[in-house]
């Protein structure tokens, strides 16, 4: 299971690494939508693809899941899903960990996922993990989808002002919110129950105007570098000589633009990397965890039976 601040994705594997069902339900960030409908989200996921693919009993599930990292919050998650769940062979970690998997297949390496929030994390060559960044929309978050959403707002409305240069951004944003004016935009703002996600859908147009809008350039690099200084953070606590660096996330699809800006701020910290796209969804890297769990060795087997069933759920970066 992959739980985060869209959406609940769930997938069933049976020890080859043939994925037999697979399931998307809503989000499961209990700092978004609450600890309650978080758990009725993972569960709903979960009961989909085990009717999908037919099998009742499974030998483990794992949770990835958007605040487990945090101890307390995991042994909550745990006492709740499995007073509820039919599972009862579960183990509980942060989405941002299998996001890692996913991305290096316990190969060393560095994970950044920027979504709704944003994650960095790396291994090295002993299975040694690190992360930076990541701590929620309220303290830090840079270079993640609310983020750049919420500085698209804060400069439209300094733009307004008189405070800031006009920008094309501002049609971004009454289009976004329905509005007719920015005074209907903060109305919305201010009684969206659904305020996260509404911000973060800002960001997907800042892609289209950088070239000729100077304000979205300059939200777009400073994204860029508030992410390649937590890279380079998780990159000097391993110490990885040319680390493989994989991107991934819903603000990734603002496309080469910002992956152009982010390799080249690297640059600045990093002497020798390699930037790359993942070849598997964050799920997957729930799966890895899984059959490793029960014993199975992470082969070539494995990972092509993954990658020929995962195409037909869509589960394969292009």
């Amino acid at each position: 299971v992959d739980g985060g601040g869209t959406k609940t994705e769930t997938i069933v594997l049976d020890n080859r690494g043939i994925i037999l069902g697979h399931s998307i339900a809503g989000p499961s960030n209990i700092n978004i939508i609450g600890f309650n409908q978080a758990v009725k989200s993972i569960i709903n996921s979960i009961r989909k693809s085990m009717d999908m693919s037919g099998i009742k009993k499974a030998d483990i599930a794992i949770l990835g899941l958007a605040g487990a990292g945090r101890k307390r919050i995991a042994k909550r998650f745990y006492r709740k899903l499995i007073k509820n769940c039919f599972l009862k062979n579960l183990k509980i970690f942060s989405d941002g960990y299998i996001a890692l998997i996913a991305a290096t297949r316990y190969s060393k390496g560095i994970m950044i996922n920027s979504g709704t929030g944003i994650i960095v994390m790396g291994i090295d060559d002993k299975g040694k993990i690190e992360r930076c960044s990541g701590w929620g929309y309220l303290i830090d978050d840079e270079g993640s989808g609310y983020w750049i959403g919420q500085k698209i707002l804060n400069r439209v409305f300094r733009s307004f002002d008189g405070r800031d240069r006009p920008t094309a951004l501002l049609k971004v944003v009454l289009n976004v919110f329905d509005a007719k004016d920015l005074d209907e935009v903060l109305i919305k703002v201010y009684s969206d129950k659904n305020f996260i996600n509404r911000i973060t859908s800002i960001t997907k147009y800042v892609g289209d105007l950088w070239i000729n809008d100077s304000i979205a350039r300059e939200i777009l690099e400073e994204a860029a570098e508030e992410m390649a200084i937590a890279i380079s953070c998780v990159q000097k606590k391993l110490n990885i000589d040319c680390p493989d660096i994989y991107y991934l996330g819903g603000v990734f699809d603002i496309g080469k633009p910002l992956v152009d800006m982010l390799e080249r701020k690297l640059k600045k910290y990093i002497a020798k990397f390699r930037l790359l796209k993942p070849m598997f969804k964050n799920v997957i890297g729930a799966g890895l965890i899984g059959l490793r769990e029960i014993g199975i060795n992470i082969d070539n087997y494995i990972i092509c039976n993954i990658y020929d069933s995962g195409l037909k759920w869509g589960l394969i970066y292009e």
